[in-house]
């Protein structure tokens, strides 16, 4: 199913000048977006509807439509918050919008989610060893 939105891509790309795509190339880049929206609602594994919500994220960009692209990269990190790839591509995309500071907060907070996940991660770990350790003491 993915490999017919390439195709699609592909077929732009034909259409593709310097100041963006013709209105034929804009009509296959319209419809790989449809087709990723109905990809998005299959349930897949978490790799693939992360892959997909990338896909859809820099379609709109392709498209110029920036407000819809970054509904698609929060709506990724919304999916998974901790998904490395996904701060920074939208980060990048920030910087390409000439808005470095959100891209800098955006990393921050990325930062900032990562150090509690390994401190919670750790505590579990801890807990658990320390449960195993009074199971294994005579009582």
């Amino acid at each position: 199913a993915v490999a017919e939105v390439t195709d699609l891509y592909y077929q732009a790309e034909r259409y593709q000048t310097d100041s963006g795509f013709s209105a034929s190339g804009q009509k296959f880049l319209q419809a790989a977006e449809k087709k990723l929206q109905k990809l998005s609602r299959i349930d897949q594994g978490k790799e693939e509807q992360r892959y997909i919500a990338l896909l859809l994220a820099w379609n709109a960009e392709l498209l110029d439509e920036p407000e819809r692209a970054a509904l698609y990269y929060e709506n990724l990190l919304l999916y998974d918050e901790g998904f490395r790839d996904g701060y920074g591509e939208y980060g990048m995309f920030l910087i390409r919008r000439e808005q470095k500071g959100a891209s800098e907060k955006l990393w921050k907070d990325y930062q900032e989610k990562e150090k509690n996940y390994e401190q919670s991660t750790c505590n579990r770990l801890r807990r658990r060893s320390q449960c195993s350790n009074s199971e294994m003491l005579p009582g």
